[in-house]
């Protein structure tokens, strides 16, 4: 609790204060130290297993490259020797140990003025590495294209290892609130991105060849690969659900009703994370030496799956940006939204029906129907681009809501309702950038001719995993708005009691819970200044 006083302190208060102050100097001394050093050894950790677990990847990967082109081309006679990337945790857990240490003083030295702008620098950050990640891989592709063709170097993985250690300082900067976290990040990734560790030569052309990995090998390589993502995403997704059913839960005994449980957020929420780790996990579970009717069943399995997780999540993105596309756009465009969205979904619906249909005349029709076959093809890919685009246009108009009530419209007031909007709207800038970014991934290792074969590879396992991160900032959007209802419930109960007795309405609850109810309006007749200062919510009978 904030006290303001009304008088200067006396001279004795003055001096008691400085004496309380000198004594409780070396406690927080030691305080500061012990959080530093704290700190520190997580962001070292951090660093470390991030950069073990991408190089392990990135070797995978490199072998699996050498393998595949050694049995396009095992009669050619050549040569190809070569070396695995070369890794150095200890090197990135010591930048990550710097980006904590400077994050401090750059932080004092900025003097940042909004709570809101270290989050958005920190997420920016992370995206910055991710997409630095995707840029310096060609490298790695090129020489381990030269080392397979007869000549050339190694991997370059240290430029891919410290892109995901600015992602993974992005995400320690929920839990450090620095704005020098932020810019060390894109400091270091920008710096240590231009260099990298070398590889080893290639061989000359000759009889024979170096790799003696056979067709089997190869197969089993990619299992463990899938196997991999599968129980990865299959343990964050039951923690996921673990951490949504607990929020829930503390929902249910605040309010005492079902409908907070089965409210739209959280039924497109807990259908987005299960789905998500169902899809993949059918898809990289189909056995490679199947017959084609076991194949089929979990190829539609998977096609189902993830077809309901994109209409979970666009269902869960107008859920969630209801409440502040609603105080800043008239009411007539909101049908015209959800028939936007019911165009999206059929998009979805039939670009995925198209690529049932297609592997359906690949795998049944003997020979294969080529004219029926090439028209099915063209037509997946054009309503694959479709759907893309709709939701990408979607994300994008919710991008520029989210930021138009960051930017001009939160200024209009200080209440509670307010501040709730605000911190809504950041976590859905976040949320949209996220979306851009994992879109990009998809589009990118498809429909960009010359994309080696360890790049597409690497987008891949990031497309796939992506997923995971929005959970986390889902789930932790949702439990801060769960433990801030307290002021906005105040804010709207005072709101109520001064309207009582004049002509003002009164505006539910379930209008600003974001999630916690459906997002409508009940009270009497009347209206009511919503929190941009500009809206004016009509009520109906409750």
């Amino acid at each position: 609790m904030i006290q303001t006083l009304s008088s200067p302190p006396c001279l004795s208060s003055s001096k008691s204060l400085n004496q309380t102050n000198t004594k409780s100097q070396p406690v927080t001394t030691t305080h500061q130290f012990k959080r530093q050093a704290i700190k520190s050894i997580t962001l070292f950790t951090i660093g470390t297993l991030f950069s073990i677990l991408l190089d392990h990847i990135s070797i995978s990967q490199h072998q699996q490259l050498h393998t595949s082109q050694y049995h396009t081309s095992r009669y050619q006679h050549t040569t190809t020797t070569t070396t695995t990337p070369k890794t150095s945790p200890f090197l990135l857990g010591l930048t990550s140990l710097l980006i904590g240490t400077i994050s401090t003083h750059l932080n004092t030295t900025l003097r940042t003025p909004q709570p809101e702008t270290p989050h958005l620098l920190r997420f920016l950050s992370a995206i910055l590495g991710t997409l630095l990640l995707t840029q310096k891989l060609s490298s790695q592709a090129e020489h381990a294209n030269q080392a397979v063709g007869g000549g050339g170097g190694g991997g370059v993985n240290l430029n891919a290892s410290v892109c995901v250690l600015t992602l993974a300082c992005g995400i320690w900067g929920l839990f450090d609130g620095s704005f020098g976290g932020g810019v060390a990040g894109v400091c270091v990734a920008g710096v240590f991105g231009g260099f990298g560790t070398g590889g080893g030569g290639g061989g000359e052309g000759g009889e024979g060849t170096s790799i003696d990995t056979s067709a089997q090998q190869l197969a089993d390589l990619q299992d463990l690969l899938n196997k991999v993502e599968n129980w990865t995403t299959l343990a964050v997704s039951i923690f996921q659900l673990f951490l949504l059913g607990l929020v829930i839960y503390l929902e249910y005994r605040v309010y005492l009703t079902l409908k907070r449980v089965f409210s739209p957020v959280n039924v497109s929420l807990f259908s987005m994370i299960l789905f998500n780790s169902l899809g993949l996990n059918l898809f990289d579970s189909i056995p490679l030496t199947a017959d084609i009717p076991t194949f089929l069943n979990y190829f539609y399995a998977a096609i189902v799956s993830s077809t309901f997780y994109e209409i979970s999540l666009i269902f869960y993105s107008w859920s969630r940006g209801y409440p502040v596309i609603k105080a800043i756009l008239p009411s007539w465009t909101l049908p015209t939204l959800r028939i936007y969205i019911a165009l999206y979904i059929l998009a979805i619906c039939s670009q995925n029906g198209t690529l049932i249909a297609l592997e359906i005349v690949a795998f049944t029709s003997d020979p294969v129907d080529v004219p029926t076959y090439k028209l099915l093809k063209t037509s997946y890919n054009n309503l694959y681009q479709i759907a893309a685009s709709l939701f990408l246009a979607f994300d994008i108009f919710v991008l520029l809501c989210y930021t138009w009530y960051v930017t001009v419209t939160s200024h209009h007031g200080d209440s509670a309702l307010v501040k709730r909007l605000t911190m809504l709207s950041w976590f859905g800038v976040v949320s949209c950038v996220w979306f851009v970014g994992w879109q990009a991934c998809g589009l990118v290792q498809y429909y960009v001719p010359g994309i080696p074969v360890v790049d597409r590879a690497y987008l891949n396992i990031v497309f796939n995993l992506a997923p995971l991160l929005n959970g986390f900032v889902q789930i932790g959007m949702k439990w801060v708005l769960f433990v801030g209802r307290e002021a906005v419930e105040g804010s709207v109960k005072s709101g109520e009691s001064a309207g009582r007795g004049g002509k003002r309405g009164r505006v539910s609850l379930d209008t600003w819970r974001f999630g916690f109810g459906s997002g409508q309006q009940t009270g009497s007749e009347g209206t009511v200044k919503s929190a941009s200062g500009r809206k004016s919510l009509r009520e109906s009978k409750g």
